[in-house]
């Protein structure tokens, strides 16, 4: 499974997903993805027990339907963005002062985009 003390935090994180058995039909969510600080009350579950160490925030979706039946990862590893909200990562990064890093993920594979991106 993915661990998501690897990727940076905060982030603007796009999340493939399929919509039905094949990834020919699929769902790309955009959220911002912020850090809880220790003391934060998000952290916990209905019993107390910090389960949390992020909070999303989604900021779009996109889907797709495709004759392509693989996830939508490139043949170098890295995960494809999609147009409209990769674009819409771009702008907001830039909006927010251009430094927080955007992540394309599928399953339990993520790449993190060029900054030039």
């Amino acid at each position: 499974m993915r661990n998501t003390n690897e990727m940076p935090c905060p982030r603007f994180e796009l999340e493939w997903t399929k919509d039905g058995k094949d990834w020919n039909k699929r769902i790309c969510t955009y959220s911002l993805v912020i850090p809880l600080g220790e003391f934060d009350v998000r952290r916990e579950d209905q019993d107390g027990n910090n389960v949390r160490t992020e909070v999303k925030a989604e900021l779009g979706k996109t889907s797709v339907r495709s004759s392509d039946y693989k996830a939508p990862i490139w043949d170098d590893g890295t995960v494809q963005m999609p147009y409209r909200d990769g674009c819409h990562a771009i702008f907001d990064r830039k909006a927010l002062g251009g430094h927080i890093p955007i992540v394309a993920i599928c399953g339990d594979v993520f790449s993190v985009a060029d900054e030039d991106s």
